[in-house]
């Protein structure tokens, strides 16, 4: 070999080696700036963010089905509603959501049907003065019946205001909804 064949070996050694030096310098580089930036939004932002919490967590059903002496058949059944959007805080400072309940009611007299409704928050909205009201839970209210006539009572909540009230539908054998009270109760 000669000598200018060995300068240029030597030239391209030495070229490669700031080459590779450059390139693995700068990898390490970002490999420990990714590391940062990771351990610090670990350890910065990811503590603030709260975990939502859904009440119910599962769908639940409940269905009671009554026969009555006085010939009615009453069928309540209770269901959670699992789209998140109908979903409400009840205090701003928690991050409990809870999620509202709908109600299917089926009265029957003398085995003919004579009301059937589903109770939701439009439903409650306009037996409450178009105000926003969420279903707890509905049932038959045996200590209310009468001869003629049934009770349909309804847990309900005011988000906006944390209050709780229940509402009373009276139904006659007809299947008129007659009379709707409420007693408001306070939480």
């Amino acid at each position: 070999m000669t000598s200018k064949t060995k300068r240029t070996i030597i030239y391209i050694i030495v070229i490669c080696t700031i080459c590779f030096s450059v390139i693995f310098s700068s990898i390490e580089k970002v490999t420990e700036l990714n590391t940062f930036e990771i351990t610090s939004l670990t350890g910065n932002s990811f503590n603030k963010i709260k975990s939502l919490t859904y009440e119910p967590e599962e769908f639940i059903e409940i269905k009671k089905d009554t026969i009555l002496s006085n010939g009615f058949n009453v069928s309540v059944k209770n269901y959670a509603v699992m789209d998140n959007s109908d979903a409400f805080l009840l205090n701003s400072d928690e991050s409990l959501y809870r999620r509202p309940f709908n109600a299917a009611i089926d009265v029957q007299f003398s085995n003919q049907t004579v009301f059937t409704t589903l109770i939701d928050n439009s439903y409650l909205s306009k037996l409450y003065n178009n105000e926003l009201v969420y279903l707890e839970h509905a049932w038959l209210d045996d200590e209310a019946t009468e001869q003629d006539s049934i009770t349909i009572a309804l847990s309900c909540i005011e988000p906006n205001s944390n209050r709780r009230l229940n509402l009373y539908l009276k139904i006659n054998n007809l299947g008129q909804l007659f009379d709707v009270t409420s007693d408001r109760k306070t939480s």
